[in-house]
């Protein structure tokens, strides 16, 4: 079964955390994701999100190409923030 976000992490998500959560869930290149958590780290005012992503596409890249993958699917909007910190992962079962 895959999950994209639990119930209590999409719960507590802004409405902007949770569009870019859907973004990156929803982007081809990052499927089959099994979680996705996005967090404002900048006090609320959306200029900098923590995101930690874990997908079976990451199995076999180097963080680099992971964190190039994420950056990507993340597009433009990513050039209006003052910072952003990725975490990558591999699920167990990929």
């Amino acid at each position: 079964m895959r999950r994209f976000y639990s119930s209590d992490a999409e719960s507590s998500m802004s409405p902007t955390e949770s569009e870019i959560a859907s973004s990156l869930s929803s982007h081809d290149a990052l499927r089959p994701i099994s979680s996705v958590l996005v967090k404002d780290v900048s006090g609320g005012c959306g200029s900098m999100y923590a995101i930690d992503v874990a997908s079976a596409q990451f199995k076999g890249k180097g963080l680099l190409a992971q964190q190039r993958l994420v950056t990507k699917a993340l597009g433009d909007r990513v050039k209006e923030w003052h910072g952003v910190q990725i975490r990558t992962s591999v699920p167990e079962d990929a």
